[in-house]
């Protein structure tokens, strides 16, 4: 719920509409590219970076609520660098994270 808070909120605070708006007529003004990032930059970055921390926020609320709900204080007392051939193991599968095309995902989620 609160990721999709976080998405209303955002829409409210920078509007993709606007963001592409601003885009189409710099394109048809025959803007450069340059000019056009910095234009964006100047249109857009304060609201960018005000949603930019908002997302921030979020994402370190969800990892420590993850943390607290998965008792990690208790479970991983091993919290020594690990090698990426050990952490590659951990997802370098076929079955890790399966992808499957919109009209076939139904039979692969779970009820």
């Amino acid at each position: 719920m609160a990721t999709v808070a976080l998405m209303q909120s955002t829409f409210d605070e920078l509007p993709p509409r606007d963001i592409v708006n601003a885009y189409d007529e710099a394109l048809r003004n025959n803007e450069a590219k340059s000019d056009i990032l910095s234009m964006l930059w100047d249109t857009f970055g304060e609201k960018t970076v005000v949603v930019m921390a908002d997302g921030c926020q979020l994402l370190a609320r969800l990892w420590e609520s993850a943390w607290k709900e998965g008792k990690g204080d208790s479970k991983l007392t091993d919290l020594k660098a690990s090698t990426q051939k050990k952490l590659t193991s951990l997802y370098d599968r076929k079955t890790f994270l399966t992808s499957y095309r919109l009209p076939d995902i139904k039979e692969h989620l779970e009820e």
